[in-house]
């Protein structure tokens, strides 16, 4: 897919968001739990993956002392330069202690 058909297709899945009640609202839920997310980071992480609670990078989780299973994925988004980025989630972030625990549902 182009960059622009992307672009667009991507613009049309946040519109439609922002357009339905629940959506929306999970919307704000989202960004409540992560306020330290731009707006536009955001968006991209609630249409790929509605249920995420709490997102950082896989550095940030490292550097809090938090661990990822193997195998998990991150969400991946664009940034507003159109670099590929992605955030790892967790439900609840807990120190591990040097075991793997797993961070999303």
């Amino acid at each position: 897919m182009s960059g622009n058909n992307r672009l667009s297709a991507r613009n049309g899945r946040i519109a439609a968001m922002l357009e339905n009640g629940e959506s929306l609202k999970n919307f704000y839920r989202f960004i409540a739990q992560n306020e330290y997310i731009n707006l536009h980071d955001a968006c991209q992480i609630v249409i790929e993956r509605p249920d995420a609670s709490v997102c950082y990078t896989m550095d940030e989780w490292n550097a809090m002392g938090r661990r990822v299973s193997k195998g998990k994925r991150g969400i991946p988004y664009y940034d507003s330069d159109g670099y590929s980025n992605s955030y790892s989630t967790r439900t609840t972030p807990t120190a591990t202690s040097g075991t793997n625990a797993p961070y999303s549902r």
